[in-house]
């Protein structure tokens, strides 16, 4: 019986198919109603009721909405439907015989007008369109807004979770990117919502108390509830209430690039997912009214927050820097070791987008603070700070904009908003104007398609860049380089911030890349607040000469400060601080995977194993840095064995001081012997694993001063480094810079002569020889003699 009807079932689909392919056919005829335009128009088959329309656009003419969509031939009418939100009750309000339609009579806030099509001949109305509101006008597609008022709760988290489930849970190296932008409002009937990669989960309410969600979870994309892949998703300026089911836990189990800013906690949070490994995470301007930690994080960052029933857990390196109510100084405990800093001596908190009192889209600039501790916010105080309208911002889209448009909007003078999307930029986004402002929200990523950067800041004050990845798809010098490297301007009034800033070289392609250095900041007093830097570990296009690139952070400003540094894996010094006066508070770093051989990878012109994680250059004189975790994770080295002589080298002087430092081996226990020999400085208990090895083991250091290292029972003297190429390097810009007032005319023709020789010998020679080119610029400075004056040097 089967067999007969199913030939015949199946010719009734083929029939029914091809009908359906071909009921609407395409022309191109002249549309009066749209200004003459040609314009497609879609033909009904006879007896076939008409498509949705499609191409819906929004304008706003005075206080009336005009809307407009694409002809469709054989209609004899539209519907006009209208909900106060996406998810909202759509009534009609209208008909039109043409494409077009005015309604004179909006919601009064004009962001609360959502409005669908319905085309209708003799054979019936078509579906409804897609949505279009002044919202998804402005934003784009990839922001999402939600509103209590009018929204059905049950359908946003049915489309929160779609998102997670089907498009972002396990693409860690995906194309999508998401903003859910909820709007003042009570969501607790939404439910439970999942936040996967490349999301940013925001509130649209002065404070985080003005919207409400039941919960948010972060579900370990790999397998046995592990969470050290949970990357690249955050959230900010909301409550996770505790009113409905107060004890349901939030679970906010990630590792880098997924910080809380300015939430309100009002469940128990556990940083991890269901007592999986998780390592590492940031909060900033936070309030957590219950308790709050996790027995599985490797590592945590706490900053200017409240935590009203205390913190538990974290294994290696837990830092709590301005928090209230933080817990004490344990660092010379083997477990749960915690470092407690009083107060954040300068920081400025991320600005964000909100919806103002009078209905208009704005984004609020926190002021910088000093010696601060604490949130920003009260329940009924948006915090110190300045707000801006949004049409002082430049709204930028994926797949429409380019490095151009983008450019030009600067030099008219606007700050950038970067939606969520990837941003391919066939140069350099180039900042010149003092006090810009440029962020981005749902993982804007910025691809340079060029071979300098994605992003280039002058050295100019009061800049702020925040919530943006950087990623190489090509070679490029930099992806972000801040300040050019002669920049030598005292922005110490109007420093610059530069916030949730993360930076991936492999991983994404298959093709080879290369990046000199991924972050380079060579302006003085600049804040930066959160960053991971991340060589690739795993992904596509990952090893030792697929994804190559020797530092991920150099900094050469003066003055720097720099909080929650992530940077991992990269070849030879990760972190490289040549700026004087810097300061660093929380750094977790990972070695590389995949040295080869220890011939290959050794530093100070082949004497020492392996590059040392942090590096201060030798020519620094005053530098802090509390609350370091360097992890020895040499697992693909094709059975080499391979050591680190020292996770952390600093000139040995009295103003250059390091508290807090541990080292941890997690390497492959059945592999080679490889591991970290010293902390800082030759001093401080080395970890070993693999065949041999001591095994697992945290050492730490209580402080590093002076070249003498405090240790649990005793101390130890450390040993100098000598003068590394990158040192000689930053010696050679320093002397090049300090020739820049020298005057031809001032000086005899021939010392003028060999001065601009090795000028110009030095410009070109500070990679491969700048010992040799720096002494011979300095002999040749000396060697100018000003005309009229015998054998005098220049002064």
């Amino acid at each position: 019986m089967l067999k007969k009807v199913f030939p015949v079932l199946l010719t009734i689909s083929i029939i029914a198919t091809s009908l359906s392919s071909i009921a609407f056919a395409q022309n191109t005829e002249e549309n009066s109603q749209n200004g003459g335009d040609k314009v497609a128009i879609q033909t009904p088959l006879a007896g076939s009721r008409p498509s949705a329309p499609t191409g819906l656009d929004i304008k706003k003419d005075g206080r009336n909405l005009k809307l407009r969509w694409k002809v469709a031939k054989g209609v004899s009418k539209y519907e006009i439907y209208r909900a106060g939100g996406r998810f909202g009750n759509y009534q009609k309000i209208g008909e039109s015989t043409g494409a077009n339609f005015m309604d004179t009579k909006p919601n009064a806030s004009k962001y609360e007008n959502y409005y669908k099509v319905v085309a209708v001949n003799d054979n019936g109305n078509s579906d409804q369109s897609d949505f279009i509101s002044l919202e998804t006008e402005m934003f784009g597609d990839n922001m999402i807004f939600y509103n209590g008022k009018y929204d059905d709760m049950k359908a946003i988290g049915q489309e929160v979770n779609s998102i997670h489930d089907n498009k972002t849970f396990k693409d860690q190296f995906g194309t999508d990117r998401y903003g859910l932008y909820f709007k003042s409002g009570n969501y607790n009937n939404a439910g439970s919502l999942n936040i996967g990669y490349y999301t940013q989960v925001s509130g649209l309410g002065k404070t985080p108390l003005d919207t409400k969600v039941y919960n948010m979870l972060t579900p370990a994309p790999l397998d046995g509830n592990n969470a050290t892949c949970t990357f690249w998703r955050g959230a900010e300026n909301l409550t996770v209430s505790g009113e409905v089911d107060p004890d349901v836990t939030f679970m906010w189990g990630v590792s880098q690039a997924a910080p809380l800013r300015r939430v309100n906690v009002e469940r128990y949070t556990q940083l991890d997912w269901w007592y999986g490994w998780s390592s590492g995470g940031y909060v900033a301007d936070s309030v957590f009214t219950k308790k709050a930690g996790s027995w599985t994080q490797q590592q945590w960052y706490t900053r200017n927050s409240e935590l009203n029933e205390g913190w538990y857990g974290v294994n290696w390196n837990g830092v709590f820097q301005g928090v209230k109510n933080a817990p004490g100084n344990t660092w010379d405990q083997n477990t749960n070791p915690y470092t407690t800093v009083d107060t954040t001596p300068i920081v400025r908190e991320k600005p964000f987008l909100y919806l103002g009192d009078d209905g208009e889209y704005k984004v609020f600039v926190p002021a910088v603070r000093k010696n601060s501790t604490g949130i920003t916010w009260s329940k009924d105080n948006i915090g110190v700070g300045q707000t801006m309208d949004i049409s002082k911002f430049y709204v930028a889209k994926e797949g429409v904009d380019t490095a151009a448009t983008i450019n030009a909007a600067l030099k008219k003078g606007k700050n950038i908003f970067f939606t969520p999307g990837i941003y391919k930029l066939e140069k350099p986004i180039h900042v010149k104007n003092a006090n810009t402002i440029i962020i981005g929200t749902g993982l804007a990523t910025l691809v340079p398609n060029n071979n300098t950067a994605a992003m280039i800041l002058d050295d100019v004050p009061n800049l702020i860049v925040a919530g943006l990845m950087f990623d190489a798809y090509q070679s490029s010098t930099n992806l972000l380089k801040v300040g050019a490297k002669n920049s030598n301007r005292d922005n110490g009034t109007n420093p610059s911030s530069l916030i949730d800033l993360y930076f991936r070289v492999g991983g994404f392609r298959t093709e080879k890349v290369h990046v000199d250095t991924a972050l380079e900041i060579n302006s003085n007093n600049v804040i930066g607040d959160h960053f991971w830097v991340w060589r690739a570990d795993h992904g596509n296009g990952v090893g030792w000469d697929k994804n190559t690139s020797p530092n991920g952070l150099v900094v050469n400003g003066d003055n720097v400060t720099v909080y929650g540094l992530f940077v991992e894996h990269f070849q030879q010094y990760q972190t490289l601080w040549n700026g004087d006066k810097g300061r660093m508070y929380f750094y977790q770093s990972e070695t590389p995977y995949d040295p080869q051989s220890q011939s290959g990878w050794m530093s100070h012109d082949g004497t020492v194993k392996g590059y040392a994680s942090y590096k201060v250059g030798n020519n620094v004189k005053n530098h802090y840095a509390v609350g370091l975790g360097i992890y020895d994770v040499l697992i693909n080295t094709n059975g080499a064995s391979i050591f680190m002589d020292n996770a952390i080298e600093v000139p040995q002087k009295e103003n250059v001081v390091v508290q807090n430092a541990c080292i941890v081996e997690i390497s492959n226990a059945t592999g080679p012997l490889v591991g970290i020999n010293s902390i800082i400085n030759g001093t401080g208990s080395g970890t070993s694993t693999g065949i041999g090895g001591k095994g697992y083991a945290r050492e730490f250091v209580l402080k590093f001063q002076n070249g003498v290292a405090q240790l649990l029972n005793g101390t130890a003297k450390g040993t100098q480094p000598t003068d590394c190429r990158d040192d000689w390097n930053y010696k050679l810009r320093k002397l090049v810079n300090s020739t820049s007032g020298l005057k031809e005319a001032y000086y005899t023709k021939s010392s003028w002569s060999a001065f601009t020789e090795a000028l110009n010998k030095a410009d070109n020679s500070s990679i491969e020889a700048p010992q040799k080119a720096y002494n011979a610029l300095d002999e040749a400075i000396r060697g100018l003699i000003e005309k009229g004056v015998t054998n005098k040097p220049a002064a």
